[in-house]
């Protein structure tokens, strides 16, 4: 596999879409697998049809980040993570060794900061994929971003044009997108009285925060109006909304498992019997059969 893009996976965000997906697993043991089950599958699919010429996870570093020290109420109320969802979280470095990709975390940052990065460090075409729309902003002409969506929703894939398409702007817009309208998946307020299209409509035509404040004297009176008392906050919302793309990760990817000796024994000591079948396939360069028998029980 060497000719397809670098795959750059979400870690946590797939995860969470997987555990939500599919109905709850475990080993006979009792140990919960069901989200690691389906964020194997995702990943076998991916290599068998983009034949990536590198992989690697992104995750979150445990304690604060950059952001919540910025500010305080960033993604306040959000629910904690049930058990289940947290001990198969812990597992996620031991399936992406499987695979031969290397897990990067970065102290103070969040994965999406790391998944950035990540898209820099690498030259050539990148496929990120995550279930995350703050991403959506990394899509340029050599990064394309499959979105994988809520219970198994089809994927969307973004490229530039796909993205102009849906916002009405340029990638690079949507952190001033999110500041202007909002982002309650972060609990980023926005400013009051702007909604999605005013917001898309003032990117579209002044492009970041700086140049909306600029043009402020200018615009429709009543997004004039909105914007009267909180142009100070516009950049700082930006600001929480832009990801940093330049921490230090090295070595950044590797190749995928070779051989996948690895793999077959960590899905048979998972008990993932029927993704034994897709290996051999993917390893032969052939289709695995569609569905088999031997999956971990139902929790």
């Amino acid at each position: 596999m060497s000719d397809g893009p670098a795959l750059i996976l979400d870690g946590y965000s797939l995860l969470f879409r997987s555990f939500y997906a599919l109905p709850p697993m475990s080993t006979r043991a009792g140990v919960p697998t069901g989200a690691l089950y389906g964020v194997s599958v995702l990943l076998l699919k991916l290599l068998r049809e983009e034949r990536p010429a590198a992989l690697a996870f992104a995750l979150d570093a445990p304690g604060p980040t950059v952001r919540h020290e910025a500010f305080g109420a960033y993604k306040a109320g959000r629910a904690p993570a049930p058990d289940p969802l947290r001990e198969q979280l812990v597992r996620l470095p031991e399936l992406a060794a499987a695979f031969g990709a290397p897990v990067h975390r970065v102290p103070g940052w969040e994965a999406d900061d790391v998944v950035a990065s990540l898209c820099c460090a690498v030259p050539g075409p990148t496929l990120v994929v995550s279930g995350d729309t703050d991403l959506v902003q990394l899509v340029d002409a050599d990064t394309t971003l499959l979105f994988v969506g809520r219970r198994q929703k089809e994927h969307v894939r973004y490229d530039v044009d796909a993205v102009r398409a849906r916002y009405g702007f340029d990638p690079r817009g949507i952190p001033t997108y999110k500041a202007l309208a909002g982002d309650p998946s972060d609990n980023l307020p926005g400013i009051p009285g702007i909604g999605a299209k005013t917001a898309a409509q003032l990117v579209l035509e002044h492009g970041d925060a700086a140049g909306i404040v600029a043009a402020h004297a200018t615009l429709p009176a009543r997004a004039r109006r909105a914007l009267a008392d909180h142009l100070e906050a516009l950049p700082r919302w930006e600001q929480l909304a832009t990801l940093n793309r330049e921490l230090p990760l090295a070595p950044p990817l590797t190749g995928p498992a070779d051989g996948y000796d690895a793999l077959r024994t960590w899905f048979a000591a998972n008990e993932f019997k029927s993704l034994l079948a897709r290996v051999e396939a993917l390893a032969a360069g052939t289709t695995a059969p569609p569905r088999a028998g031997g999956r971990s029980r139902r929790a």
